[in-house]
C-alpha cells in the first residue's frame, strides 16, 4: 500500500491510496444510479469495473476509474468529463489536495442496461 505524504510544521500527514479509491468508487456509484444512470454501467456480464490509484515517490496521485458506456450515447466525452470532475471534487473536499490526475477508462459499449 502506498501513501500520499505531506510534511507539516507539526509532523507528517499520510493518506492511504484506499482513501482515493473509496472516494472515487462512491462517486461512480452515485453517478451510475443518479445523474448518469442511463449512460454508464459499472458492471457488464461478469466484468466489474474497478478503481485504482497510484502514488509515486514524488507524491503524484493518479486515480483510474473504469466504466462501460451505454451504446448510442452521442456525447460520451461529456459523461467522462463529469465523472472526472466529480471524482476530483470529492477527493479535494476530503483531502484538499489539488495535484490529482483522474483517468476514466471506457472498457466498452453495451447495448442497454
Amino acid at each position: 500500500m502506498t501513501y500520499y505524504t505531506q510534511n507539516t510544521g507539526h509532523g507528517s500527514l499520510n493518506i492511504s491510496e484506499l482513501v482515493f479509491i473509496q472516494s472515487a468508487q462512491r462517486v461512480l456509484q452515485e453517478l451510475s444510479v443518479g445523474q448518469l444512470k442511463d449512460r454508464i454501467l459499472l458492471k457488464s456480464g461478469k466484468k466489474t469495473c474497478k478503481v485504482t490509484c497510484e502514488i509515486d515517490k514524488h507524491n503524484k496521485i493518479v486515480v483510474s476509474a473504469e466504466i462501460f458506456m451505454v451504446a448510442g450515447d452521442e456525447n460520451a466525452s461529456e459523461a467522462t468529463s463529469l465523472i472526472q470532475q466529480s471524482i476530483y471534487d470529492a477527493i479535494y473536499d476530503i483531502t484538499e489536495i489539488r495535484q490529482v490526475e483522474i483517468n476514466v477508462l471506457v472498457l466498452g459499449f453495451v447495448l442497454k442496461k
